[in-house]
């Protein structure tokens, strides 16, 4: 009896599937960099369908420390785009031998330290076959490099955020003149402002639904960067 069983079991191993990991993170499932504080990083992590059928896959946030730190950060996936890292969601059904995405970009606004953003990705109907994503950077000053987010520098974060028609921002270039540009997620430049005078407000409209960026900058560089969010 206990040899017929052991045969069984063998024969059901032989032709049963294994289950495996139907999808992948590439290039890694760790982004790791190092920046000054005034830098900016945008990295990608794609997790690709490695099955002969397509997968839908969901995350769940397990921890950020970025934001808590002060710094300016915008998660994107194949899905949306969000000016903060969201508790969960959802990147879809992704076709075999397709990816979904995310993609992180993080202004450090002057802020040293080592912060991260990880993500549990899972397959939504068994969430057993799972992968962990983490994005770790580490923001730090230079000697001998000025850091342009000294206190008399001001850049406040446009009101209201997020808006449809027009948002207002002010500034504090602690110079004689400046620019305020406007870029989207991909970098291009929407808008240049020019500023001559050292502080002031400036209202801004006429721009599509999305994630925006906008900076300021003087004659010695950048002073800051923060996000803006149209609906």
């Amino acid at each position: 009896m206990t040899k017929s069983f052991l045969h069984i079991a063998l024969f059901l191993l032989t032709v049963l599937p294994v289950s495996a990991q139907t999808f992948v993170s590439l290039p890694n499932d760790t982004i790791e960099g190092t920046f000054h504080v005034n830098d900016w990083a945008s990295d990608y992590i794609y997790l690709r369908n490695n099955s002969v059928s397509s997968v839908s896959l969901s995350y769940q946030t397990i921890s950020n420390t970025m934001t808590p730190a002060g710094w300016d950060v915008v998660l994107c996936t194949n899905n949306a785009c969000f000016p903060y890292v969201p508790v969960s969601g959802t990147l879809g059904t992704i076709a075999s031998g397709d990816s979904a995405y995310f993609h992180l970009q993080c202004g450090f606004m002057g802020i040293a330290g080592t912060k991260q953003v990880r993500v549990r990705v899972y397959e939504t109907s068994n969430p057993s076959n799972c992968d962990t994503i983490t994005f770790l950077y580490h923001a730090m000053t230079t000697i001998g490099f000025a850091n342009n987010d000294a206190e008399h520098h001001g850049l406040s974060q446009n009101y209201p955020n997020p808006f449809s028609e027009t948002t207002t921002i002010a500034y504090d270039l602690a110079g004689e003149s400046g620019q305020l540009v406007i870029t989207d997620v991909s970098g291009k430049v929407i808008s240049v402002y020019a500023l001559n005078s050292p502080n002031g407000q400036i209202t801004i409209g006429g721009l599509l639904p999305g994630i925006y960026f906008y900076t300021l900058n003087n004659n010695e560089g950048l002073i800051a960067r923060r996000t803006m969010v149209v609906q």
